[in-house]
Order: C-alpha cells, then sequence, then structure tokens
C-alpha cells in the first residue's frame, strides 16, 4: 500500500498535478477513510466494513430539508423549485450509505416542476421530515460491506384473479428444485376477494402476497436477513431499488417499508 501510495504521488508530481488534501488520505494506509468521495468507508479486519455518509454532508442534507420544511410552512407548501433540485440530488447521493435513501426521495421528486415553484405533496413532506432528522448517527445511515450469512428465505406469489400464497423455506432451499428438498417449515394464502387490491393489477398483488408474507411469518422473520424469491421481476426491482414512480405502488411498497422496518427485517442483498 505504501509503494502504491508513493508511486501515485510520483506520478502526480511528474504530470505538474497537486493532490486535494480532502480528497484521500495519503499520510498511511487505513483501513478507515473518514470522508473519501463524500463516503466513510471502514474496512477493518475482524468487521463486516461499511459505507456511512460522513457527518458533513449528513448536516448539509439535514439542513436542506429542514430550510423547504420552513418554507413550505410558511408559503402554503410552495418552495423553490431550485433549492428542491439541490436538496434531492444531495440526498440521492448518499443512497450507496443509506440503503432508504431512494425510497424516501419519490414524493420529492414527483412535486418537483420545471417552474420557479413546486408545491409540495403530503408524500414529499414525510420524506423531507425524514431527512431533516436525518445524521451520522441515524439508524439508516450505514450499510454493511461484508454481512453476515443468509438467515431465513421466503417465496411468494399471486395469480391474477383468485389468491396469493407464501412460504417460509428451509435453509438450502431453492425454488424449482422441489424433489431436492423438503415440504416448507411453514405455508399461508389467502384470496383477493373482499380485499383492497381485489380488482388491482397483477403486480400490484405480486407486491401485496410479499407484504402478505412477511406479516405471516413476521415472529421468524424479525430481526433476521431475508432473501425474497419473487417471480415478478417488476416487483423485484421496486423492492430492490426502494422506489416506484406508479403511485399506488409506491402507497404499496411504503406500508411493506413500513413493517420491514418495524420487524428490524433486513433484505438479502443477493
Amino acid at each position: 500500500a505504501r509503494q502504491a501510495r508513493d508511486w501515485l504521488a510520483a506520478l502526480h508530481r511528474r504530470a505538474g498535478v497537486a493532490m486535494h488534501p480532502s480528497k484521500g488520505q495519503f499520510d498511511e494506509p487505513s483501513h478507515l477513510l473518514h470522508d473519501h468521495l463524500g463516503l466513510e468507508i471502514c474496512t477493518a479486519p475482524g468487521t463486516q466494513g461499511y459505507l456511512r455518509v460522513p457527518a458533513r454532508r449528513a448536516n448539509k442534507v439535514r439542513a436542506l430539508a429542514r430550510q423547504l420544511l420552513s418554507d413550505a410552512a410558511h408559503q402554503r407548501r410552495r418552495v423553490s423549485s431550485k433549492l428542491l433540485r439541490s436538496f434531492a440530488g444531495c440526498a440521492t447521493s448518499t443512497s450507496l450509505a443509506v440503503r432508504p435513501a431512494r425510497f424516501h426521495l419519490r414524493g420529492v421528486w414527483d412535486s418537483m416542476r420545471e417552474s420557479e415553484f413546486s408545491v409540495l405533496h403530503r408524500a414529499a413532506l414525510t420524506d423531507l421530515e425524514f431527512w431533516a432528522e436525518f445524521s451520522y448517527d441515524h439508524p439508516a445511515n450505514g450499510v454493511v460491506l461484508f454481512p453476515q450469512g443468509l438467515e431465513r428465505s421466503i417465496a411468494t406469489d399471486a395469480s391474477g384473479d383468485l389468491a396469493w400464497g407464501a412460504e417460509l423455506l428451509l435453509p438450502g432451499f431453492r425454488p424449482g428444485r422441489m424433489e431436492a428438498h423438503p415440504a416448507p417449515e411453514r405455508t399461508a394464502q389467502g384470496f383477493w376477494a373482499g380485499t383492497s387490491v381485489e380488482g388491482s393489477h397483477i403486480t400490484i398483488k405480486e407486491l401485496k402476497a410479499v407484504h402478505f408474507g412477511i406479516l405471516a411469518f413476521q415472529e421468524e422473520l424479525r430481526g433476521k436477513v431475508v432473501r425474497l424469491w419473487e417471480d415478478n421481476q417488476a416487483v423485484v426491482h421496486i423492492i430492490r431499488n426502494g422506489t416506484s414512480k406508479a403511485p399506488d405502488l409506491m402507497q404499496h411498497l411504503r406500508a411493506l417499508w413500513r413493517d420491514l422496518v418495524r420487524l428490524a427485517v433486513a433484505r438479502s442483498g443477493a
């Protein structure tokens, strides 16, 4: 590491380029970079490692969110579109270290207009309230780089007209290999008739099936790292990214997210 550092420093000198002191840590090799490209990075031996938003950036995001909330309160939800864009860009840049960042920005993006002023929707105000409390020590600040092994798995599915189903899978179970594995540990199912999504699009029903599955097995999943087996790629994309441009899907995603937070369930990155 020291040889690579010295080689890089020599290369910069020969090129006549100065290294900005805030753009890296060049003194000694370290497993902890306090503010590298806007992120705190830890790879210390014996830890799982992490990415985290440094206090400097966390304070900036929080200050922008509070300014927007203050302006909205005094101007009937009207805020400067330029300030809103500045906040959205700053908050979006934290997404590598703040897993729910995009989830807490959907309402902001939906409210944004090209005109001088934008009117904040209720969802945008809720998003801003999250960021107004954001700090270096916030529970959402930080992503583990080398997570521990998977703890639980569930599989969910939905039919367009009739019902939904979910399975709490045994360790080592992989859907599609039924002949090689025993039956699931538990199952749950229900009919769409009489529910709020009875006449909804299949994507909404597939997302709702995931939510129902989490609730059905909540005691087994509480505080665990969970892998979801789901064959609807739109639902996989929505859950993985934490956002959707479709208001109906965002409504159900927010309901699912609240229960994931309540149960301290973490999704597997795979």
